[in-house]
């Protein structure tokens, strides 16, 4: 029952790949043989509707039976190779009444869901608001197949601002939430970027672990600020993607403190005395200090505190002693920590307190150490392991960008 015109197509597919017909010249059965073994499925307007659609979308979903695969002609049996891949699925042109709707959609986001398409491709063919929105629930199925979908191409759709919303947050969704990997080429080429809103969604998507290997944003009527958004959005693509070490961990102890210098004075030697505290600095910021001890030039503290840094063998530790006034505090001098070594838990050690500028007669010393750990770096995340790196982003034919 296999008529010519299957014949005919399977040649084309056997020579170049790519298969293409009119509506109702080829038999469900036929379609269904033809498409499992072609690299490209491909509508071309003003041949087809949204119902081609609909039928290719069901001849690439069907299982081919291996009677359909080899067809018998002459006398000759000719086998029709499976593709190793699935096919793109290719809406291609544009015509007067040609309009696809929410069904058209939602038989291209069943397809990618199902792994049954490795592109859906839209060229300059008009989508309703329906089909964005029934695509967008197709890429973020429960069922989804984490690696079939490679290519979104919606060049010329003139998706509105709500359905293309709802495709930019299932393709970050899809990724971050169902663990699939990026898509290597997004197309969105003729679509309206003028809401804010959709401007920030662009610099989520750049910056986050969906970013595609290749974003084509040709006339997109972009404005002038979107030049900075997108230039965030590629800042934290470049952080991100930068192999950073895990940051250490230090800890810093004070215990105690003698003879330490007087700054509350009085008439007789037993009330001459301080309220000494101390607050710790790592790199010039302030980490911690302790509680303040009354009339004591002996005072103890046992105070421990801990923070995260950058480079910890070259981080400076500074010790400030204060007198604690009512109004304002005096310093009573400080200890500088250097060349820290590395270990589970600070050493202390005896330091004499040094002057400093607004402290000439500082005395005494104080009993503190610092040290400093390396903690296991964590494991990387799914999204994270799967994350592309942005290797082509198209802006062009947008002059609101002008040099920006």
């Amino acid at each position: 029952g296999l008529s010519a015109r299957y014949f005919e197509a399977r040649r084309r597919v056997s020579k170049c790949g790519v298969l293409a017909w009119r509506s109702n010249d080829l038999g469900r059965g036929e379609l269904v043989a033809l498409a499992s073994s072609a690299d490209a499925v491909v509508l071309e307007a003003p041949f087809y509707g949204s119902e081609d659609v609909l039928l290719a979308a069901a001849a690439l979903l069907a299982p081919a039976t291996p009677a359909a695969l080899t067809a018998r002609r002459s006398g000759k049996a000719r086998q029709l190779l499976r593709a190793a891949r699935p096919p793109k699925l290719v809406l291609a042109g544009e015509a007067r009444d040609l309009y696809l709707d929410r069904k058209a959609g939602a038989a291209c986001g069943l397809l990618a869901a199902r792994g049954r398409a490795a592109a859906v491709c839209i060229h300059r063919a008009r989508c309703s608001v329906g089909f964005g929105k029934a695509l967008a629930r197709g890429l973020v199925r429960k069922d989804l197949d984490t690696d079939s979908l490679r290519e979104l191409a919606l060049d010329g759709a003139c998706l509105g601002p709500g359905a293309l919303a709802c495709v930019l947050e299932a393709v970050m969704l899809r990724t971050s939430e169902r663990q699939a990997k990026p898509l290597t080429r997004f197309v969105l080429d003729g679509n309206s970027f003028n809401a804010p809103t959709l401007v920030g969604q662009l610099k989520a998507l750049i910056g986050g672990p969906a970013c595609p290997s290749n974003l084509s944003l040709a006339q997109c009527r972009l404005q002038g600020y979107s030049a900075y958004v997108i230039a965030a959005g590629l800042d934290d693509h470049n952080n991100v993607n930068q192999s950073e070490e895990p940051l250490s961990l230090l800890r810093i102890s004070v215990e105690r403190a003698e003879n330490l210098v007087v700054k509350d004075w009085s008439l007789t030697a037993k009330g001459r005395s301080s309220d000494p505290y101390v607050v710790v600095k790592v790199d010039g910021k302030k980490v911690g200090k302790t509680q303040v001890i009354k009339k004591n030039l002996n005072p103890e503290w046992n105070f421990t505190v801990e923070c995260e840094v950058q480079a910890p063998q070259s981080s400076v530790v500074e010790l400030k002693i204060w007198d604690k006034d009512l109004a304002t505090s005096d310093s009573m001098g400080s200890v500088v920590l250097k060349d820290l070594q590395r270990g589970e838990s600070p050493v202390v050690e005896w330091h004499d307190v040094q002057c400093t500028k607004d402290c000439k007669d500082a005395s005494g010393r104080l009993k503190c150490g610092a040290a400093w750990s390396k903690p296991e770096r964590p494991p990387t995340p799914p999204s994270q392991k799967l994350r592309r790196h942005l290797e082509v982003l198209v802006l062009k034919d947008n002059p609101d960008l002008g040099d920006r």
